[in-house]
């Protein structure tokens, strides 16, 4: 994503000297081929280290039994969705580059941001073993408020200064990533300690619907947001209006995803406590299963 980001500029600069639209166009075609390639090499290369259990089938009554049951994804699911709000700042970032800032280059270091950010991954488990993951999600998300805050307060003249909050509010949006993935993830015990079959297909198949959800909508919205601050498509200059417009979403808009997050979480009860219970409840279980035997 963070290359994504990085590219574009460079290649709507290359094939969009004649027109941008082309050049919008042509970097698309290269990135959904390049895409292409790296899943291809995915699907046939990456094997099971675990195998499902044999004859395992999940019927269309398992699905909605699991979706009713299982009140703890409804709600990781709906954190999920919220990036919805970081999806809109990065479609409307590079108007921001262009207009308020003169310099649409500084697209190409955000997105190179947005790969180092992606280290924060790498902070996560660490972090994980001594604060509560629902703790830990809702200081991310606390934090990355403040920063926000003190970015709309500075502004943008001091380019450096722009540049850190940008890094920092990419380093708090790729840390939520994990955490709320693997919060996702315990929710497959709570579901099958309640309906006796796993169907972790069905998790993690929402999570990548409402992924997909997110970025759709933000990308509707988008356009909207545009319309609604008065910008106007391709014109050298942009009115005062419009750039504080493109400044506040930027800055202030995910304040709105980040609080939403925090009202959900403060009536999120699966903590790591409840989650080890039902561990043990599949351990007892699957231990008189195989006495059964």
């Amino acid at each position: 994503m963070g290359m994504v980001g990085s590219l574009v500029p460079l290649l709507v600069g290359l094939f969009g000297q004649e027109s941008l639209a082309d050049g919008y166009f042509m970097a698309v075609i290269l990135i959904m081929i390049a895409g292409y390639a790296f899943m291809m090499f995915g699907a046939t290369t990456i094997r099971e280290r675990v195998e499902p259990s044999a004859g395992e089938k999940v019927t269309m009554k398992d699905v909605f039994r699991n979706l009713l049951v299982n009140r703890h994804l409804f709600k990781m699911l709906a954190i999920f969705f919220l990036n919805l709000f970081m999806n809109i700042v990065n479609g409307i970032i590079l108007y921001f580059f262009i207009y308020n800032m003169g310099n649409e280059g500084l697209m190409s270091i955000y997105g190179l941001m947005g790969t180092f950010a992606a280290l924060g991954f790498f902070l996560i488990p660490n972090l994980t073993k001594k604060f509560r993951k629902k703790d830990l999600l809702a200081g991310i998300i606390v934090l990355d408020i403040v920063v926000r805050i003190v970015f709309f307060m500075t502004g943008y003249e001091n380019v450096p200064m722009l540049l850190v909050m940008l890094m920092l509010t990419q380093l708090f949006h790729a840390s939520l990533g994990p955490v709320m993935s693997s919060m996702i993830a315990e929710t497959i015990e709570y579901s099958e300690v309640k309906t006796g079959r796993r169907c972790e297909a069905i998790t993690f198949s929402g999570q990548t619907f409402m992924g997909k959800l997110s970025a759709a909508i933000a990308g509707s919205l988008t356009g909207l947001i545009l319309i609604a601050i008065g910008y106007v498509p391709e014109a050298a200059v942009q009115s005062p209006g419009t750039l504080n417009g493109l400044f506040m979403v930027v800055s202030l808009l995910p304040v709105a995803g980040g609080l939403i997050r925090l009202v959900i979480l403060r009536y999120y009860t699966y903590t790591e406590e409840a989650y080890k219970k039902d561990l043990a409840v599949l351990a007892q279980r699957r231990s008189e299963a195989a006495l059964a035997e």
